[in-house]
């Protein structure tokens, strides 16, 4: 992204903040559990793994964000 000569990232309108990314990976493992879910009643593995994955990455990024003593 590009900003203006003098102009601050933190400061922009559609600067990314954390909220948005944990709203993000919130969003992520809803989906993928749904689409888990969805998959497994389907009999469709490729969407059983792949959204396994999401989950488990959105998991993954909670426990290293979260995790006490971490900066």
């Amino acid at each position: 992204m590009r900003y203006r000569i003098g102009e601050s990232p933190e400061l922009s309108t559609y600067g990314s903040t954390g909220d948005f990314v944990t709203f993000t990976v919130v969003l992520g493992i809803l989906i993928g559990a749904a689409l888990v879910w969805i998959g497994w009643r389907g009999r469709q593995w490729w969407l059983v793994s792949w959204n396994a994955g999401l989950v488990l990455a959105g998991l993954a990024w909670f426990a290293w964000t979260f995790w006490p003593g971490h900066a």
